[in-house]
């Protein structure tokens, strides 16, 4: 955890260094710099939040978190051509005197897009590219034991070829009937146990792994997605992001039918020049992803086999069937606002 710690740090000082904002996806970020039809920005963002007990007779403990985002942006536009990119970083640390510290955001988000517009229409030809991985290993909770992910485990990288329809600056669609889905797995010992949809290794009777859990899957089929981005009030910008994926090539006839879910939705309030609230939710559906159930103790009690079904860890006994579990994060925050 000192590792932890200390990126969580580093990740603070960082924010520091350039400025305040609440969140990386207001929908009024503008550029600041341009250079020979290529436009330039960013902005990064932290939010603190601390819980100080003394003799609380309602109950509780004392916790600190802390939160930095940024984003930057190079975008170019000639005629009509167009070639948009965005990289978005995050990472924040929580601190309690239960669990200790603990990660509550970890992303690294990489999109670029190239378009060329049809004729005068509102339609353009597009190409896109979207990679994202995360900075630092994830455990379970709460012994802070068992890896569940890092860098690259997984990777997720999406490239795609399309058309995108913008009736207006504040929303675009964009579909593609050819889409590449890549999954990456480099920790062997994840990689081993089947996680986030690779093949997963193969052992003999007395235990021993014959074969290597797989490190990579491929995807291909459909992808659909929406963006929004749009001030709804004088002092109140709304931005959700809707991405679907349907993996048409599966082998199972049922999997064919299931579509990957990733939905990002912001709400940012400015109270004052400076002063901004936000709120933050993030909700991802993926049959590929099993999880362990845990009980009421926050005991492991239950796991997923490879037909998705939830079964008893001491026995066997199946339990109940489910292909994945919805995920969902929500996060409010108060804070100070600055964009270059």
């Amino acid at each position: 955890m000192k590792k932890l710690f200390l990126a969580a740090m580093a990740t603070v000082l960082l924010g520091l260094t350039n400025g305040f904002a609440t969140n990386p996806y207001l929908a009024d970020t503008i550029a600041v710099d341009t250079v020979k039809n290529w436009t330039f920005g960013g902005f990064t963002s932290l939010q603190l939040n601390q819980v100080a007990l003394v003799n609380w007779n309602a109950g509780g403990e004392n916790s600190f978190s802390a939160t930095a985002l940024g984003q930057v942006f190079a975008n170019y536009k000639k005629g009509k051509w167009a070639w948009e990119n965005r990289l978005d970083l995050g990472y924040g640390t929580l601190y309690s005197k239960t669990f200790g510290w603990q990660k509550n955001e970890d992303k690294i988000d990489l999109l670029s897009k190239a378009k060329r517009s049809i004729g005068q229409s509102k339609f353009s030809y597009t190409g896109e590219m979207n990679f994202k991985t995360q900075f630092a290993p994830g455990y379970t909770l709460p012994d802070d034991s068992t890896i569940i992910s890092r860098f690259m485990a997984p990777g997720y990288l999406l490239l795609s070829v399309g058309i995108d329809y913008k009736p207006a600056d504040w929303i675009s669609f964009y579909f593609s009937p050819a889409t590449g889905k890549f999954t990456f797995v480099t920790d062997q010992s994840l990689a081993d146990q089947g996680s986030f949809g690779v093949e997963a290794a193969v052992y003999d009777t007395a235990g021993v792994r014959t074969t290597k859990g797989a490190n990579f899957r491929a995807e291909f089929g459909a992808y659909f997605s929406m963006s929004i981005k749009k001030d709804i009030m004088k002092n109140i910008s709304l931005a959700t992001d809707v991405n679907l994926f349907n993996n048409y090539t599966d082998k199972d006839k049922e999997n064919r039918k299931k579509v990957d879910v990733d939905w990002q939705t912001s709400i940012n309030m400015k109270v004052n020049k400076f002063i901004t609230v936000s709120l933050f939710t993030h909700l991802i559906y993926d049959f590929n992803i099993k999880q362990k159930v845990f009980d009421k103790n926050d005991n492991a009690v239950y796991q997923v086999d490879e037909n998705g079904i939830f079964v008893l860890n001491t026995d066997g006994e199946k339990v109940q069937k489910n292909d994945a579990l919805i995920q969902f994060k929500e996060v409010l925050g108060v804070g100070f606002s600055y964009k270059f």
